[in-house]
Formats: structure tokens, sequence, C-alpha cells
């Protein structure tokens, strides 16, 4: 996925940037090793198979976190 697509991805699903939220203040706060994805659903509204959906597993989501930080994508 290019990097314009990936952008128009994130803006387009509010889901998607909903997780990335729950998902930032997750990993800050329980750090890597104890922010399970069910927790992450938990907090963002949705389920963890929504999350596998987007993401594909917790180190994908990890990352992809990071990258919103970095601005490296929406």
């Amino acid at each position: 996925m290019t990097p314009a697509v990936g952008r128009r991805y994130a803006a387009a699903d509010p889901r998607r940037a909903a997780i990335v939220e729950a998902a930032l203040g997750r990993f800050a706060q329980a750090g890597y090793p104890n922010a399970s994805l069910a927790r992450i659903a938990a907090v963002a509204g949705t389920s963890a198979p929504l999350i596998a959906h987007h993401f594909g597993s917790s180190p994908s989501c990890f990352r992809s976190s990071r990258l919103v930080v970095a601005g490296m994508t929406n």
C-alpha cells in the first residue's frame, strides 16, 4: 500500500482511527506486553476481531500506532 492510499484509508475509516487512538493510550499506559487486543477493543468500543481485520495482529497494531506518532501516516 502506498502512503497516499494508506492516509486515505485511515481518514475514510473512523473505526481504524479509534482503534489506533485506543492502542496508543493502552500501549503507553500498560506497555506492549500488557496491552491486549481485547482491552484495546474495549477502549475503542469495538471488538478484537475487528482489530485483527484492520491490523492482522497485536504487533501490526503496535507498528501502525508508532507510525501515527512518528507522523508517517494518519
